[in-house]
């Protein structure tokens, strides 16, 4: 159950993130985000409710792909001071959540807090079944990348770098993360709906290559 303090301050970052992402045309909107906190929310058990949803409104908030900073300790001081938050001195935590979240193509892995990894999984799911695939073809055309080229099928992604930048064919994001993610999720809840979503990827990618080729 959350404290009247904990709501508020959760209000004040809710509407802060949907100011930020409400124009975002990358897949990672403000739709998004509510998805990944409903979802988070919904895993709780006896995790700390306010920490998992404070990470989970802002676990875009500095990502590298979508608003690079110099410094995420800089700027997310900057933003908490700005809005007047009170995080009842879990400042460490929801940060230390927030910077573990992500999936860097699978090159940088850290350990995640519980509440951490309630959203992580969360955030996995959004990324898995019929919403995943949407977000991975509208975010591939942000990025000049085509659906699929044969020109570019030979294009290998072996570094972060690469993945971040490399131009290549949005199929191929199926390989480099989509399918990997059923394996990547920890709760159990998560994991039941990780099935079903993974299932539909397998469908969808095998009938891609039927019409394709």
């Amino acid at each position: 159950m959350l404290t009247s303090k904990e709501n508020k301050c959760i209000q004040i970052v809710r509407h802060y993130v949907e100011s930020v992402f409400i124009d975002d045309e990358t897949g990672h909107d403000y739709e998004h985000i509510k998805r990944v906190v409903t979802l988070t929310t919904r895993f709780i058990t006896n995790e700390d409710a306010f920490v998992a949803i404070m990470i989970a409104y802002m676990h875009d908030l500095f990502d590298d792909k979508l608003n690079k900073v110099d410094s995420i300790e800089e700027a997310f001081a900057s933003m908490v001071k700005k809005e007047g938050l009170d995080l009842l001195g879990k400042d460490k935590e929801i940060l230390k959540g927030i910077m573990s979240i992500g999936f860097r193509g699978g090159f940088n892995t850290v350990k995640q807090s519980p509440e951490a990894v309630l959203v992580s999984d969360a955030d996995y799911l959004d990324a898995m079944g019929a919403i995943g695939i949407a977000r991975c073809f509208y975010y591939a055309g942000t990025k000049g990348h085509p659906i699929y080229d044969a020109q570019l099928d030979s294009v290998v992604i072996d570094n972060e770098q690469a993945y971040r930048n490399e131009k290549r064919n949005a199929i191929r994001h199926f390989d480099e993360k989509l399918l990997k993610l059923k394996d990547r999720i920890q709760t159990p809840s998560a994991q039941e709906m990780a099935n079903d979503r993974h299932q539909f990827l397998l469908e969808y990618y095998q009938r891609f290559w039927d019409e394709v080729l």
